[in-house]
């Protein structure tokens, strides 16, 4: 899945609500988003990756126009993306789902079926100011595949010096957190150096340090996934429920939809301000 995709998918949330035609595929769709970013904003995060993704045999197939995998690997963030087939090469242009992309005409000729293709993973360059002189807090990033770190010594959003790997710590270390492997990168440590930062300007500094990397996780958790899934039945559920309430409780109060601890206790862990309680 890509930056800006839903964390399940629609067939994941059809199979919990037993719904078995495609007269509210467009709906469901609406609910999986909506349950997205909801999270997204409760955790201040983003859990999907704009990755690599190459596909061979059976499921693929091309048209003039066309890259098909009945795998459903793509995602929209692909429009604009080269895709290669051997010595073939054309630019995505429409996202019709994730089996089918539209591209430009394939040069010099159109793959046969079954070729494998493949499209590169997204990086881009994002700009942050230093929380200190050796430590800046950055949006999460999966792989140091493409990662560039990039400092403007001068006030003036030029990032002409490139940090060698050597001079920086990319955190948390060893990608565990709370004992947990594979966690993202978030912080980024300078060894041996420091990071500009600009207590006297005129007006205030400009960011001084812009970081190109491949944004995201490698992976979306199994709880942000099942939290997702909970989250998108309930907003299904709510056109059944008037003013917010799916029900009674046994002894008569009101039960809301929206009111469900057991979201949070699935995602917590991952938000990046927690809520402290005394």
């Amino acid at each position: 899945m890509g930056l800006g995709d839903a964390y399940a998918t629609l067939a994941q949330l059809k199979t919990r609500l037993a719904i078995t035609d495609s007269v509210n595929d467009a709906q469901l769709t609406n609910a999986l988003l909506t349950a997205s970013q909801n999270l997204e904003g409760s955790l201040g995060r983003q859990f999907n990756t704009n990755a690599a993704v190459t596909g061979t045999g059976a499921p693929v197939s091309y048209t003039a126009n066309t890259v098909i995998d009945t795998g459903a690997k793509f995602y929209a963030a692909m429009v604009g993306q080269v895709v290669t087939s051997g010595a073939n090469t054309a630019t995505i242009t429409g996202f019709t789902d994730a089996s089918n992309l539209v591209t430009s005409a394939w040069a010099p000729q159109t793959p046969n079926a079954a070729a494998t293709y493949t499209i590169p993973a997204q990086v881009s360059a994002r700009a942050y100011y230093p929380d200190s002189l050796t430590q800046v807090s950055v949006h999460d990033f999966c792989t140091t595949a493409g990662l560039v770190v990039a400092l403007d010594f001068s006030n003036s959003r030029t990032y002409g010096t490139i940090l060698a790997a050597a001079n920086y710590q990319l955190e948390p270390l060893n990608g565990i957190f709370d004992g947990t492997l594979g966690w993202p990168f978030y912080r980024i440590r300078a060894i041996q150096t420091w990071f500009p930062m600009w207590w006297l300007s005129i007006g205030d500094p400009a960011t001084s340090i812009q970081i190109t990397a491949q944004w995201g996780w490698a992976a979306v958790p199994a709880s942000v996934t099942e939290a997702c899934l909970m989250l998108a039945e309930e907003t299904w559920k709510m056109k059944d429920a008037p003013f917010g309430v799916a029900g009674s409780t046994i002894m008569g109060g009101a039960l809301r939809v929206r009111e469900n601890p057991k979201i949070w206790q699935l995602v917590q862990r991952y938000a990046l301000s927690p809520i402290l309680v005394a």
